[in-house]
């Protein structure tokens, strides 16, 4: 037996044949130690970990004694690491065999010890004691991985959270006023970063410049992209405005889309964006615009009436033969400009999406006039985009008007 992988140990006041002398249980490496029912045991389980433990108790009279086989029983298990503990009895009550099966015990073997049963007991035992340990090692790491997945998720929604904060500072504030003009913004994202951008300035005390950017998915990824898009228009403006570049800029935005196609294919990082950006000359009140796939189209309001601003082209970051057609429209004395990015269609409720569009199209007529910022937030809370709580997509609406 010296050799033997697996390790019996018999606890009991006996020396029982077909134990110590079972061919079957050495064929099949299965090495037998013995130690007394005495104090003896208790070091010993200490010592070693055997696979299958015999506890024999079949000297005792169950009728009067077998509170003491549930005691040892108890304690060999809360000993044995696997809780693999099989006791002889001598003609057990189903009563008592029940009682010990509920303790934990893996088996039960019965005086006289049939030889031919006994490995298939005790392998049956090992069996199930390298089961319950396989099933504690999986536990065991399920949990480890658990709490690393925890940690983890943890540290990312502290980078997420200082990224949310990062974006806002990027963002303008809201509302701002210039000359007669009036423009805010209100962004829901629908995570803790958003891919919807805005931005707006007034350059030479004359153009108001605006742009939206809804870039595709959501999240850190998209965010980034923002990041670098307003780092791209920044760098755009600022070199117009060191040259003092009147004439190119009262062209604006002629020439923004296809440099920022140019960029963002070479960035390689694989998204796109529908945008529009506009420049509005409060001289002439003259606004131009570019539209790449914006979706919905813009909505200007005047006396009352809405209308859908023309225009279209191509998304930006997909084709690299792609232009854009700059439109030009005279704003009327008293107007409001609503844009939104097509996160709100999904949030809306609506049977189509013609129908989603006219409501979006009520709302922005109902609520055209309003002066310093209330244009927006009349819209937004007509649409209950003040109170979303989760977002399928960021949502987001821009907001120019004009009251003398």
């Amino acid at each position: 037996m010296q050799g033997s992988t697996r390790e019996l140990l018999y606890i009991g006041t006996q020396t029982p044949d077909p134990i110590f002398n079972n061919r079957d249980l050495r064929d099949n490496d299965w090495a037998v130690r013995r130690t007394e029912l005495d104090g003896a045991f208790d070091l010993l389980l200490h010592e070693v970990s055997p696979a299958v433990i015999l506890l024999d108790c079949s000297h005792l009279d169950l009728s009067t004694d077998f509170d003491l086989v549930s005691e040892y029983l108890s304690y060999c298990i809360s000993c044995s690491e696997a809780h693999t503990v099989v006791p002889i009895l001598k003609d057990p009550s189903s009563r008592q065999v029940l009682s010990c099966i509920q303790q934990g015990a893996s088996d039960i073997l019965l005086l006289p010890v049939d030889p031919r049963n006994l490995l298939v007991v005790v392998e049956s035992a090992w069996k199930a004691r390298e089961l319950l340990r396989a099933s504690h090692n999986y536990r065991q790491q399920l949990e480890a991985t658990n709490r690393e997945l925890q940690e983890s998720l943890q540290v990312l929604r502290q980078d997420q959270l200082a990224g949310r904060q990062v974006q806002l500072r990027m963002l303008p504030k809201t509302p701002q006023h210039f000359h007669d003009y009036t423009i805010a913004h209100h962004i829901v994202p629908s995570l803790y970063l958003s891919g919807d951008f805005v931005g707006y300035h007034t350059l030479m005390d004359r153009y108001l410049t605006f742009y939206f950017a809804d870039v595709s998915g959501h999240g850190a990824s998209s965010a980034f992209v923002t990041v670098l898009l307003r780092f791209m228009l920044n760098k755009m403006i600022r070199n117009h405005v060191i040259r003092r570049d009147e004439a190119n800029l009262s062209q604006a935005p002629s020439g923004l889309a296809e440099s920022l196609n140019r960029q963002f294919l070479a960035t390689g990082l694989d998204k796109h964006m529908t945008f529009f950006a506009g420049s509005i000359d409060m001289k002439r009140h003259v606004m131009r615009y570019v539209t790449c796939a914006q979706m919905p189209a813009p909505i200007l309001v005047s006396d009352g009436k809405g209308t859908v601003l023309p225009g279209k082209g191509k998304p930006i970051g997909l084709f690299d033969d792609a232009s854009w057609q700059v439109e030009e429209v005279v704003l009327p004395r008293h107007f409001s400009l609503c844009m939104f990015s097509d996160g709100v269609l999904d949030y809306m409720e609506g049977e189509s999406m013609a129908a989603k569009q006219q409501a979006l199209h009520h709302a922005v007529e109902a609520e055209a006039g309003k002066v310093n910022g209330d244009f927006l937030q009349g819209v937004v809370s007509r649409l209950g985009l003040d109170h979303v709580q989760e977002a399928p997509d960021d949502i987001s609406v821009l907001t120019v008007s004009r009251e003398l």
